[in-house]
């Protein structure tokens, strides 16, 4: 148990020794978030912030000043509104799942600046499409007889949208960094920690 913990721990002191922030072929990362939606129906509040979460891989060479990468996006959210009208309580709650294919384009500043200042610093921009898959959950009441009768029903739809955004990862720690994105379709702005190989 003791070697292998040893193992462990040189092996990420190397990976973070020698690490370079500059995306480039072979490159892969994973990363995790939150962020604040940005296409709420009229009138309601956020309940779940976005959670996302998104995996790329650089299959190319360097095309012109940085390098291409692949991937896949997933996340989840919710809002709604709830209110109360002569003591009957209506809930109105739409939950949204997003999954994406993402284009990025990560640019080399420390070749095109000579400036090892943005050796841990990647900056980006991509286009994203995906399909938001929404579940609209309602509270009614009808009026049967002398009583107010509760209703809840269920309605499913499903949008397709093109998203382009946005970022800036910084590794502060070999491979393991913080991120900051920022779109329309989906999200305004997210943030979280993302790990690079």
């Amino acid at each position: 148990m003791k070697r292998t913990t040893i193992l462990l721990i040189m092996v990420m002191g190397i990976s973070i020794g020698v690490f370079s922030q500059t995306f480039e072929k072979g490159n892969m990362a994973g990363s995790l978030g939150i962020g604040l939606p940005s296409n709420l129906v009229s009138g309601t509040s956020m309940k779940m912030p976005v959670v996302e979460g998104a995996f790329e891989y650089c299959p190319f060479e360097k095309m012109g000043i940085g390098s291409i990468s692949l991937g896949v996006y997933v996340s989840a959210y919710s809002y709604g509104y709830d209110y109360t009208l002569w003591g009957l309580k209506y809930e109105n709650n739409y939950n949204t799942f997003v999954t994406g294919v993402r284009g990025i384009y990560h640019f080399d500043f420390v070749t095109l600046t000579g400036n090892s200042a943005f050796d841990k610093l990647d900056i980006y921009a991509g286009i994203m499409t995906s399909m938001s898959f929404r579940t609209y959950k309602y509270t009614d009441y009808d009026w049967v007889g002398n009583n107010w009768v509760e209703t809840k029903s269920t309605t499913t739809s499903s949008d397709f949208d093109i998203d382009t955004f946005i970022g800036a990862r910084y590794n502060f720690a070999g491979p393991i960094g913080v991120y900051a994105e920022a779109g329309y379709a989906i999200r305004y702005l997210s943030v979280g920690i993302s790990y690079t190989l």
